[in-house]
């Protein structure tokens, strides 16, 4: 139908708003049949008239109030756990939090029945996801008008529907709300531009955008690229929107959008929207990261190695995880299967001897594809090394005058270091300032930055001792502003740091050798001056405490 018969049949329907918001997905396979599939039913029940509830074993379930049914029907429920256990292909996106056959397929209600879809995983109380129907004739998922909402307790989406169909509650949280925004916008007769835009903004926040990544088929896919035509037409303002992004490889699904809006009576006041989109998606490497439990042991001790495998926001259970652990002790298996919240696990033990053990987990991703790779993830088990302390600086100069100035500047430090098999002290901390500046006779302090700042530490240790320098890294940032009156009405500001300034992190790095026993509760002090840049040199004094 041309644009003038399809405005001439929507300005002689009687005046209402025709909304018809269609997002079809289409997974284009070189496998299997193209015929539906329909499932064996789950559980049963003949609900009448007067209402009732069918509930499925794996958590799904409808709801039917009185007066929805005019006649006894034998009520199907069957729960899909996962897209590869439901009777049509989904793809990787929208992303599949749960899914059910509610049947006879076809079924219509003469009002909104309530539907409950258990999720694969808890999700956030409250949240909205869109809700898809598959219309088996056409071989496409259809977003309904309504939103799939979280159950209190996180594990389930609930929605009403006025039909029977596989339903599928998936995409990215917010979805209907976004959705309703892009309707108003049309119906409003905004500017075509503006409906475009809205459009592709809620298509890549609720559906696709690339970069994606959902688990499908076992793999984790990522969406790889992005083509989309989006055509407005509203009171005859025309505009096309295209959109190409990323790569055009892969697996694809096709995404069609439609709606109209109009009113009787004005010829000229209608809205149309026609959207299609390819989203192209590929195997892709997920997430690995690996944890110990605890970190540090005593000799003899054990810990606990979790890997963790995700695709995106979805974690991935069922895979192989290999391990692999060099330096003291040793791990009890060298492979593990994810669970049901994507961990693998590894038990390190270690005997007598002190040092460090790095445990690492790998994953062969897309295996006999062109893009397969190892991802990896890597924690270190440090036993009977690690140290933490605490050291006070206090550094102080006294210069007096104007528009000289009077400085102090207690600097606290935290840290931790280990010592590993061959006696070296590595180790990281943070420094924090407590800095005091008086400004002489008539001048003031206008400003001071003193942020914190991170320390490295080096050193070698003894059977008896460890000997150690804290560093700067990369140094010690201080200054601060002295204003003085210059003339009647022209005060001048005085900078620092000059040489003085940068005094406090030379000293650190260079004049203090810390020295203490290997003992818990161990203790070093000493004092001393520095003089750069100035006749007038930088005292300082210190204290540092170890502890096991």
């Amino acid at each position: 139908m041309n644009r003038r018969s399809r405005t001439t049949a929507l300005r002689h329907s009687p005046w209402i708003a025709l909304l018809i918001l269609t997002i079809s997905i289409l997974v284009l396979t070189t496998c299997g049949s193209d015929d539906p599939v329909e499932p064996p039913p789950g559980n049963n029940g003949t609900i009448g008239p007067a209402g009732g509830t069918v509930t499925d074993a794996g958590g799904a379930g409808v709801t039917i109030p009185a007066g929805a049914l005019t006649e006894d029907i034998a009520i199907t429920v069957e729960t899909f756990a996962d897209p590869e256990t439901g009777p049509y292909p989904t793809g990787p996106v929208p992303i599949f939090w749960g899914g059910a056959q509610f049947g006879p397929a076809g079924t219509q209600f003469s009002m909104p029945v309530s539907i409950t879809l258990p999720t694969r995983e808890p999700l956030n109380p409250g949240d909205d996801y869109p809700l898809f129907s598959y219309d088996p004739d056409n071989q496409h998922w259809v977003v309904e008008k309504g939103s799939a909402i979280v159950t209190p307790d996180g594990q389930g989406l609930e929605a009403e529907v006025s039909h029977f169909s596989v339903f599928n509650g998936g995409g990215n949280a917010g979805g209907g709300q976004a959705g309703n925004e892009v309707t108003i916008l049309l119906c409003s007769y905004g500017s075509a531009e503006a409906v475009c835009q809205a459009y592709v903004a809620y298509f890549k926040a609720f559906i696709a955008q690339v970069g994606d990544k959902g688990v499908y088929d076992a793999e984790c896919k990522e969406v790889c690229g992005l083509k989309m035509d989006v055509t407005c037409d509203i009171n005859g303002d025309y505009f096309f929107m295209p959109v190409r992004e990323g790569e055009f490889v892969g697996e694809q699904l096709l995404v069609h959008a439609s709606e109209d809006c109009a009113e009787e009576g004005d010829q000229n006041n209608y809205a149309m929207l026609e959207a299609n989109s390819t989203i192209y998606y590929r195997c892709t490497q997920p997430g690995l990261t690996a944890t110990a439990d605890p970190g540090v042991i005593e000799p003899g001790g054990s810990s606990t190695v979790t890997a963790s495998l995700n695709c995106g926001s979805m974690v991935f259970p069922g895979q192989p995880v290999e391990f692999e652990s060099v330096g003291v002790g040793q791990i009890d298996r060298n492979s593990a299967t994810t669970n049901s919240a994507g961990q693998a696990q590894v038990m390190y033990t270690n005997d007598e001897q002190e040092g460090e053990a790095t445990v690492t987990a790998y994953f062969d991703a897309c295996e006999g594809q062109d893009n397969a790779g190892t991802v990896t993830g890597q924690t270190v088990i440090t036993t009977g090394g690690a140290w933490s302390g605490t050291m006070m600086v206090l550094f102080s100069q006294t210069i007096g005058g104007a528009p000289l100035f009077n400085f102090t500047d207690i600097v606290s430090i935290e840290f931790n270091l280990s010592i590993d098999e061959m006696n070296i002290i590595t180790g990281t901390g943070t420094g924090i300032h407590g800095v005091m500046v008086t400004a002489g006779e008539d001048c003031w302090v206008s400003s001071v930055s003193a942020p914190d700042f991170a320390v490295v530490i080096t050193g070698t240790a003894t059977a008896q001792t460890m000997n150690f320098r804290v560093y700067p890294n990369p140094m010690i940032l201080l200054s601060f502003v002295i204003t003085c009156p210059h003339g009647d009405d022209d005060p001048t500001d005085y900078p620092y740091p000059m040489a003085e300034g940068l005094i406090e992190g030379s000293i650190l790095s260079q004049d203090i050798m810390i020295s203490v026993a290997r003992e818990d509760g161990a203790e070093d002090s000493d004092s001393g001056s520095r003089s750069e840049g100035t006749d007038i040199p930088m005292e300082y004094s210190y204290e540092v405490t170890v502890n096991r």
